[in-house]
């Protein structure tokens, strides 16, 4: 039998399990619900012109997260130089990469 662990007055029990389940459900609802809205798009303005506006974005966003990494590696690198604590400029260079 595993040992209870007590909890003090005033704290609650984990709810780890909720919030696993729901990043499963919003990984798995959220692209699906991408590819019904590119579908819904593709039905309405055509199939050639989703596919030209979707390689658009696309190459609007890789623009964007290469001028945004430039400028947070820029910014990181000054941080050093100058011997402060890079923790914002980390922070917004992990932000970049997930983005």
């Amino acid at each position: 039998m595993a040992p209870t662990v007590s909890q003090g007055p005033g704290t609650r029990p984990r709810r780890r399990g909720r919030w696993q389940l729901l990043l499963v459900v919003l990984l798995l609802v959220v692209p699906l619900l991408e590819v019904v809205i590119i579908i819904a798009v593709g039905r309405a303005i055509g199939g050639w012109q989703t596919f030209f506006l979707l390689l658009a974005e696309s190459m609007f966003g890789a623009w964007l997260v290469r001028r945004e990494g430039a400028r947070a590696w820029a910014s990181l690198q000054e941080a050093l130089t100058t011997g402060t604590m890079p923790s914002r400029q980390l922070s917004d260079a992990a932000l970049v990469m997930v983005g």
